[in-house]
């Protein structure tokens, strides 16, 4: 593979695209890692092929042995890529800043470490090498999107937005590039569409920093390909296929393997929640698949495998019993039945106004379906899921869990709310996920008139806000507790209740200055243990302190002495790494030392597994204390016991 980088003026280089791998970190409410896997499985589904099953896998690959190495990084370039590497690393040192890709020698001596993701059943990299005149931008109907384009040659292009996906942003497929060291991303496709009498591309394409090259100014993008022709256009066919075999990479020798490889050099693993840091790679993958892309497995549209470098093996499929509540709903909703828990489903009808623009797509009538299934018991949902709406939009994308009902006090339940093609399978369809798309922000986490893309698209503000409230309305209605009316009068049991003397007035005082405030989060049944998660509120500079909790049986009389108190295991705290110990009574007792700012201290975990006999018949009281004398001795248990 040839690399060509151009020259940049005197002037200077903005260096504003290839920063767009920042934007889409921008949201935080989701992380990293969970961006990228959503990010390629959307960029997948968008691209299906009519009737065909969307295969995707990742693979994990180290490459070690000298042979398969140096023939990796020959057809990679890497002989002429390096240099730009760590010329771009120097200019960050000339400007007193860390470097931003990681040192070329160190990465070609050590294992070369690479994501391979493998796709089936898309159209590939399909259209025009290259778009030369101005009238070629606009696709003309029955013209394939210029997706070779979009992915390999231009950023933060919205090319989707033609196939009717929704795409407002196009800066989605930077996570591909954030997640390199080099951030260098190579492509391989089979064309579902030829062009011309071209059936396979490969191409490259690196976004690094402005650099100099043998004192000559270049700007950081780079493209991969075949220069021979005096521009990097793609390496194309049987040249195509030999650069796969030195990859080690299938070659999709048949028309029935249409679709696109894409190959991560030395991939650096993109940040996950704490929480999921336990978890290997391809199972994070995995889970990460199953959590935003079930419907579209559930309705056998997605195939999500993965493998780590020992061959391991995971699938979405494997993950798919967490969301099973919404799952069974899901499913009820979309055939037209109705559990014995369920509300009754609504239909809420909008129209997409003209647009967007500067398109004039005629005014559209279509709908959304609302459904909710409540929880029997409490604990029966995930804590994290319960009272959660999964909002789901496209060919099968979850864009988020959110909570739909305000500060109503409501029941527990789960909810799904379905706009787009989720709702209504067809061109009315399509133009409701052109909304909904634009409603969402640049990683697609949840639906907002805020959204920066509908200022171009006034029209359509009132219409997500009237949608949205609709929606609101459906899930506070069916799952709001109703409270009781005071009676005018008392009754003589409850004249008898009556203590004289004056009560208190207005809310209760605040606590002491300084004092730690703790609080129950969650306390719930799962699998044969009690599951719970406390906080203490810390303001900064105050003594260290000690929280001490401990999970025992509820007893008719009196409190169970301390040999009856559950034994606890998998304590997790945020922040990480806080002195944990477990006492001799069967408390455990979490040290936190004096905090230079305030702070929350979140605590979670579980008792070890109860034999099910005793488990079945057995009520849990969550216990907690907490003290500014470290070392106190046992106290009497202050604030609120929580059943289960």
């Amino acid at each position: 593979m040839d690399w060509e980088f151009y020259l940049r003026p005197e002037a200077g280089d903005g260096y504003a695209a290839s920063q767009s791998r920042i934007i889409i970190e921008g949201d935080h409410t989701i992380s990293p890692f969970e961006i990228f896997v959503r990010e390629v499985l959307q960029n997948s589904l968008d691209a299906a092929l009519e009737g065909k099953v969307v295969r995707v896998h990742f693979k994990l690959r180290s490459i070690n042995t000298p042979g398969q190495r140096t023939n990796f990084l020959n057809a990679l370039g890497w002989a002429a890529l390096k240099g730009r590497v760590a010329a771009a690393n120097r200019i960050r040192l000339a400007q007193q800043l860390p470097p931003e890709f990681g040192d070329p020698a160190q990465l070609e001596a050590g294992s070369v470490r690479v994501l391979e993701i493998s796709e089936h059943g898309t159209i590939g990299l399909v259209g025009p090498e290259s778009i030369r005149l101005e009238e070629d931008e606009r696709r003309l109907p029955g013209e394939p999107p210029k997706a070779y384009v979009a992915l390999a040659r231009d950023d933060a292009r919205r090319e989707k937005q033609s196939l009717g996906a929704g795409g407002t942003y196009g800066l989605g497929k930077a996570v591909l590039w954030a997640a390199s060291r080099i951030q260098t991303v190579v492509f391989f496709s089979r064309l579902a569409f030829a062009f011309g009498a071209t059936n396979h591309r490969a191409a490259g394409q690196a976004r690094l920093g402005p650099h100099f090259l043998n004192n000559q100014p270049y700007h950081g993008f780079g493209y991969g390909g075949n220069r021979t022709g005096g521009w990097c256009r793609p390496i194309c066919d049987a040249s195509a296929q030999e650069m796969a075999t030195r990859m080690g990479i299938s070659r999709r020798e048949t028309s029935d393997e249409a679709g696109t490889t894409i190959l991560i050099p030395f991939w650096e693993e993109p940040l996950s929640d704490e929480a999921e840091g336990a978890v290997a790679s391809h199972a994070l993958i995995a889970r990460f698949a199953a959590r935003y892309f079930w419907p579209a497995i559930v309705d056998e549209r997605l195939v999500v495998t993965t493998e780590d470098e020992d061959g391991e093996s995971s699938s979405a499929n494997d993950h798919l019993a967490l969301y099973q509540p919404f799952i069974e709903l899901y499913q009820r909703l979309k055939t037209g039945q109705r559990g014995p828990n369920d509300a009754a489903p609504e239909q809420v009808a909008f129209r997409v106004p003209v647009g967007p623009p500067p398109a004039a797509t005629p005014a559209t009538n279509t709908f959304a379906k609302a459904g909710m299934a409540f929880a029997v018991r409490e604990g029966e949902v995930r804590e994290d899921f319960s009272r959660k709406v999964a909002c789901i939009r496209g060919q099968g994308m979850v864009v988020g869990y959110t909570k739909l009902t305000g500060n109503t006090l409501v029941r527990p339940f789960v909810g799904l709310a379905l706009g787009g093609r989720a709702s209504q399978a067809s061109s009315n369809g399509l133009r409701g996920d052109v909304l909904l798309g634009f409603s969402e922000y640049v990683t697609h986490t949840r639906w907002d008139e805020k959204s920066a893309s509908l200022r171009h698209w006034p029209d359509a503000r009132p219409v997500v806000r009237d949608l949205l409230k609709k929606l609101r309305d459906y899930f506070e209605r069916n799952s709001r507790v109703e409270q009781p009316e005071t009676p005018g009068g008392m009754a003589p049991v409850e004249e008898g209740l009556k203590f004289p003397g004056a009560g208190p007035v207005g809310p209760p005082p605040p606590p002491p200055g300084g004092q730690p405030i703790l609080k129950k989060r969650a306390f719930i049944r799962a699998q044969n243990r009690y599951r719970f998660e406390i906080t203490a509120r810390i303001q900064a500079d105050q003594p260290p302190c000690a929280v001490e909790f401990w999970v025992e049986p509820a007893m008719e009389t009196g409190n169970a002495a301390k040999e009856e108190r559950f034994n606890l295991e998998g304590i997790v705290t945020v922040p990480a790494n806080l002195p944990v110990a477990t006492l001799a009574n069967g408390k455990t007792r979490l040290t936190i030392p004096t905090q230079p700012t305030d702070v929350q201290v979140k605590i979670s975990g579980s008792t070890v597994a109860i034999v099910p006999e005793i488990f079945s018949v057995s009520e849990g009281l969550l216990k907690a204390t907490v003290s500014t004398e470290v070392a106190a001795p046992e106290p009497e248990p202050i604030g609120e016991d929580s059943n289960a």
